[in-house]
Parts: structure tokens; C-alpha cells; sequence
């Protein structure tokens, strides 16, 4: 797993790395050396003793683990809770056991600490060959998505205390591991990286995924041009885009009118549920940019 000091590496190998193709599944690739070594017990003992002969009845009890942890995640949280823990008892490398226990953990702090367990044992039950063979489409293979979703998992809680470098540096290399992104992971990365001012990465970033729609994507554009380039044509057609994809945002945005106290759980395309949704999560994010606002206000004839 990337410990706290190992995301400098990370950081500054890729630089923002959307630009590049996955790492390549070679031996020799010395991109995928380091992810391997990276796996905990690669050359251990025990995991040693499963390839000649233990490994089937390891894999029967990390399947039976799993299989209540889907009856775990349809449950009650006390109910998910006792199963997490019979999973656990069954197999230490069930990832998603930890996963329920962190969710159902009051301190922060003792979450994360289940998610970094978490972590290691997605790693444990893939195994190096098993990574290093699904490097650039994690998630399309089934026994990576426990890994997955506790590296999120982790980088979540992390953010959420503080560690803003080592949670957005799980989230880079998640989007490595799995360009595709089927967890969506570049929505809340991108959002960080508008929070923390980085600029330059958010645009990397946004153009890796320039296909995406939504207003996420197309009013987050227009805000990273504007900031980059200011007052000038790129900005406006920026805008123009972003008001072809949702035209309810700027009204929220502006204040014009209040969000409702109580976000709905879903949003629809091009309504006023996305616009509500994007104006909540974004909103600092454009107050953050000196003139961004009279901008918007200028362009669109709207009071601020």
C-alpha cells in the first residue's frame, strides 16, 4: 500500500500522469517493479505455501468470507457488522470486512486504520501476478474490486482528516490502475484538486476526461479558464459550454436563488437537481478565484 512518505514518489514520477498510457504489464517496466514491490508478502512464507499446495482451501475461505459480505451489504448495520466480523474469522485478507467495520466506526481515526487494513488484505488475496496482470483495467477483473473500493475508501477518510497529499495521491494512481474509472473516482479527485487551488492538475485532468458530460465537467472547465486565462474568448466559449450543459447553475451559483436545505439523493442531466448538486460541491471552489463571480455575473446578466 503507498504509505504516507511514498507519495512524493508517486507525485513526482507522474507529475499528473492523465496523459500517459497505463503501466504496461511488462517485467521490465520499471513503473510496474514498483507497484509490485508495493505488495505485501509477495515473497513471503505463507503465501509461498498457498502456491504449492494451501492455495485452494485459501481461496474457498476468502469466497465464503465474500459471500457474507454481500449478505452484509443488504443487511442492518448491526447485522453487517456480525457478519464483517464471522467473514474476517473465516479469511484476514477479506477486504471488504474491514470496509463495513470502518463504516460503522464513530472515531475517524480508527476508520482509517481499518481501511489501511483493508488495503492490505486486497493486496494479500490478488497477489503480485494477479496485479501486475490486471495493471490499466482494475475493476473489469472481479477479484480487484474489494482492493479498489478500499483504496477509495482509504483516500476518503484521509481527506477528510487532513492528509490531503497521500489521499489524492490513491486516487491518481487508481485512475492508473484503471483508466476507465468505473468508480468515478476522477469526480472526486477533481474536486479536491479545485479545493486545494491545483490548477494546472485539475486541467490535466479534465482534459484526460474531456468526453465526459455533465455539469461537473463542463462548469469546472469554464472556471479553470477563467483562473488560467481570465477575461478572453477561450473563457467565454468555456462558458457558453458550460451553460449548454446545465443553464440552472448559474443562478444557484450567483445566489440568485437558495439551494434547498436538503439535497435529493440522485440528480438527472441538465436539470435543476444537478445544478443543485454541483453549486453545493463547487461553490468554494469559484468564491476561491478573485473576479470569477462578477465574470459569471457580467457574461450572463445576472445579479450577484
Amino acid at each position: 500500500m503507498v504509505k504516507k512518505n511514498a507519495s512524493k514518489g508517486v507525485e513526482s514520477k507522474a507529475k499528473y500522469g492523465w496523459d500517459r498510457p497505463p503501466v504496461a504489464a511488462d517485467p521490465a517496466n520499471p513503473d510496474l517493479a514498483n507497484l509490485l514491490a508495493k505488495a505485501p508478502g509477495a515473497g513471503s512464507r505463507e503465501r509461498s505455501l498457498a502456491r504449492l499446495g494451501g492455495g485452494l482451501r485459501v481461496a474457498d475461505a476468502l469466497q465464503r468470507a465474500q459471500e457474507l459480505i454481500y449478505s452484509a451489504w443488504d443487511a442492518p448495520p448491526q447485522r453487517a457488522r456480525r457478519l464483517a466480523k464471522r467473514a474476517l474469522e473465516l479469511s484476514a485478507d477479506c477486504a471488504d470486512a474491514y470496509l463495513i467495520l470502518a463504516e460503522g466506526e464513530r472515531h475517524p481515526v480508527k476508520a482509517l486504520a481499518l481501511c489501511r487494513q483493508a488495503v492490505d488484505a486486497g493486496e494479500r488475496a490478488l497477489g503480485p501476478e494477479l496485479f501486475a496482470g490486471s495493471l490499466g483495467h482494475f475493476w473489469a477483473v472481479l477479484e480487484t474490486r474489494p482492493y479498489m473500493r478500499a483504496r477509495q475508501a482509504l483516500a476518503e477518510y484521509l481527506w477528510q482528516l487532513g492528509e490531503e497529499t497521500e489521499a489524492t495521491c490513491h486516487l491518481r494512481e487508481m485512475l492508473i490502475f484503471n483508466p476507465n474509472d468505473n468508480q468515478g473516482v476522477r469526480d472526486i479527485l477533481l474536486g479536491w484538486l479545485l479545493d486545494k487551488g491545483a490548477w494546472a492538475e485539475a486541467q490535466a485532468l479534465l482534459t484526460r476526461y474531456m468526453g465526459d458530460v455533465g455539469a461537473d465537467w463542463s462548469w469546472s472547465q469554464a472556471l479553470v479558464t477563467f483562473e488560467r486565462d481570465g477575461k478572453c474568448p477561450a473563457s467565454r466559449r468555456a462558458l457558453a459550454a458550460a451553460v449548454k450543459a446545465n443553464p440552472h447553475v448559474p443562478i444557484y451559483l450567483l445566489g440568485v436563488r437558495p439551494l434547498p436545505r436538503r439535497l435529493p439523493g440522485y440528480m438527472r442531466l441538465g436539470d435543476e437537481t444537478e445544478a443543485w448538486h454541483y453549486v453545493a460541491d463547487r461553490k468554494r471552489a469559484w468564491r476561491s478565484v478573485p473576479g470569477a463571480l462578477e465574470w459569471l455575473s457580467a457574461q450572463l446578466g445576472l445579479g450577484a
